[in-house]
């Protein structure tokens, strides 16, 4: 799968920096076999649990039909990997 980046996409720009940090992220392994990440949020001691397809974060809960800057992170660290 590719990953598409762009950088005229707000929610790109802030998922850019985030995944430059991804040495800072919680790294799970759910039953499943699935990888997850503990994404350090801007609020200190929070983490939002994320993978490519589900985040925890506040602006997924209200916006579920788009990507959030957390998953585009996965996404981009995933691709860079």
């Amino acid at each position: 799968m590719s990953t598409v980046i762009d950088l005229s996409d707000p929610r790109t720009q802030r998922a850019i920096p985030i995944a430059a940090n991804s040495g800072q992220w919680i790294r799970c392994t759910r039953r499943d076999g699935q990888h997850l990440f503990g994404i350090p949020s801007s609020k200190p001691g929070v983490h939002y649990f994320t993978t490519a397809d589900y985040c925890s974060c506040p602006d997924q809960k209200f916006h579920p039909e788009l990507e959030c800057k957390h998953q585009l992170a996965v996404r981009i660290h995933e691709a860079l990997a």
